[in-house]
This record gives C-alpha cells, sequence and structure tokens, in this order.
C-alpha cells in the first residue's frame, strides 16, 4: 500500500516536471 501511494507521489511529480519544462523552451531541448 505504501509502495502504491510511492508510485502516485512519482507519477505526480513527473506530471509537474513535465508541465514546467513545456513551459521552459530550454528545457525541451534537453529532452
Amino acid at each position: 500500500m505504501a509502495y502504491e501511494n510511492l508510485k502516485a507521489q512519482i507519477a505526480e511529480y513527473n506530471k509537474l516536471c513535465d508541465e514546467k519544462s513545456a513551459k521552459t523552451p530550454e528545457r525541451q531541448n534537453l529532452k
């Protein structure tokens, strides 16, 4: 159960990072 919660947190974190990088052109070039 704790592992599932961790996976959800990681997914949420990755989503936030993707949104941030989408707003920053320099970050997009690193992908």
